[in-house]
This record gives C-alpha cells, structure tokens and sequence, in this order.
C-alpha cells in the first residue's frame, strides 16, 4: 500500500488535515504504522514492513495469512498484497 501514513513520533500536519478531510468525507482517517500493523493483522495478513520513500508517501508491505474459502474451514495460504491508495 502507497500511503500517507502518520508518524508515530512526530508531528505531521498535511497529514493530519487529511486525516480530517478523510473523516469530514467519508468517515475514514490516516492512521500510523503501528495502527495499519494492527489493523492488516486483524483482518488476518501477517506483519507489515515499512519502507521509507524519499518523498511525502510510504509503503506498507504486507502478506496475506489467513484464508477462508467458500463453504470451508479457516486455513493458511500465502499470498502478498500489494494496494494503491
């Protein structure tokens, strides 16, 4: 995933008025490394890696790990996810 995403330990202010842009929009919001790292892993992806960029966007890498097919039981497939935004 290309992204803004918020900085943990510093402030970022175009991103912060995204993130009101997204809520006053569409009730969406940026979030930072760690909440995307919580958020892809809750929806059963394993751990992201960040990777810096020289400009304003990062990357968030990200593999799926949890699969469910139709009619089936839970089961492990690999898999790599790779998002535009």
């Amino acid at each position: 995933m290309i992204e803004t995403i918020l900085h943990d330990d510093r402030p970022d202010p175009r991103g912060r008025m995204l993130d009101v842009f997204m809520l006053a929009i569409s009730g969406g919001r940026e979030r930072t490394a760690r909440e995307l790292d919580e958020l892809f892993q809750s929806a059963g992806f394993g751990k992201t890696t960040l990777i810096e960029t020289t400009g304003a966007l990062r990357m968030v890498e990200t593999k799926r790990v949890m699969v469910r097919p139709r009619g089936g039981r839970w089961g492990r497939r690999p898999g790599s996810i790779s998002l535009m935004v």
